[in-house]
């Protein structure tokens, strides 16, 4: 299992737990000087990630070193324009990331793909040098095999974590690798609620109480941080490849570096009941539906 670094925090105010807000350019490239420092090559971004990728490119330029760039196009990407328009875009972002190719180019959001969009895109893709990988981006396996007889991915991007289990069945990741389709886990701290004492979690999140409580509880007995304990069951989960996670800036980046190093020279996890901390409400276990969670009251 590897590290990617996300970008989502450094061009948007992120999570729900983020108290800093939007860092500063110099924050982001402080961050990135360290990620590549404790050797993460790989970042995830999207044209919907507000201003990262101009700061990635910003930072390339800078720096003269530059990391793998994982691009995912914008959510509607057909009604945004064709796919010519597409092409010339990606083609434009790479020049300014002063990178050959992207690692992976993706779709951000399964729903929006229909039939303007040739089966052959990322053949093409990958046949005029932009992309050396194809992927999707998934809230639910049906979005996968609505898509997959049409488009051969060779990356999945799923949310995963250890409230987040259920909606993501093992014989669904295992289904994925028997296709050969590389597995990243995101959203692996829940935008920070993983991470929160159980009793500061916000009332509209009230269904995550008893699970994050043993949880947290279980971590402490076995002398593992959350932190830790949230990255040690991505690991026991032998289909994840990479897990994709944020960081506000350098320490915090630092701080996950150093839980996973700590992760990899543990036993796999096996002796732990993971399964009892799931959140069964697919709502409160998707940060997408929170606003109308919050609302509700």
């Amino acid at each position: 299992m590897t590290l990617i670094l996300g970008t989502v925090q450094f061009g948007l105010d992120y999570g729900v737990s983020n108290t800093s807000g939007q860092p500063s350019e110099d924050t982001v490239f402080d961050t990135l000087d360290t990620a590549f420092a404790r050797g993460i090559t790989t970042l995830d971004s999207a044209q919907g990630y507000g201003e990262a990728n101009a700061l990635v490119a910003a930072y390339h330029k800078d720096r003269g070193q530059r990391f793998q760039v994982i691009n995912k196009i914008l959510r509607h990407p057909v009604s945004q324009g064709g796919v010519t328009d597409i092409v010339s875009g990606l083609r434009q972002e790479l020049d300014l990331m002063q990178l050959p190719s992207f690692e992976c180019l993706m779709f951000h959001y399964a729903p929006s793909v229909d039939g303007s969009v040739p089966d052959d895109f990322f053949d093409t893709l990958k046949a005029e040098g932009i992309a050396k990988a194809s992927g999707l981006s998934i809230e639910r396996p049906d979005d996968y095999y609505a898509l997959s007889d049409r488009f051969d991915f060779d990356v999945v991007q799923l949310p995963l974590n250890v409230m987040n289990q259920n909606f993501m069945p093992q014989s669904f990741l295992e289904d994925l690798k028997a296709r050969g389709v590389t597995v990243h886990a995101r959203s692996a701290f829940l935008q920070g609620v993983v991470l929160t004492q159980a009793k500061d979690v916000p009332a509209y999140l009230h269904k995550l109480y008893d699970g994050l409580a043993a949880f947290q509880h279980d971590m402490q007995a076995q002398d593992l941080s959350y932190l830790e304990g949230a990255l040690a069951f991505l690991r026991h989960n032998s289909c994840v490849d990479s897990v994709v996670f944020g960081a506000q800036d350098a320490a915090q980046l630092s701080g996950v570096v150093g839980a996973y190093d700590k992760v990899t020279t543990m036993s796999d996890g096996g002796e732990i009941d993971w399964l009892r901390y799931a959140c069964a409400d697919e709502d409160t276990v998707k940060p997408s539906r929170w606003n109308v969670l919050k609302k509700a009251g």
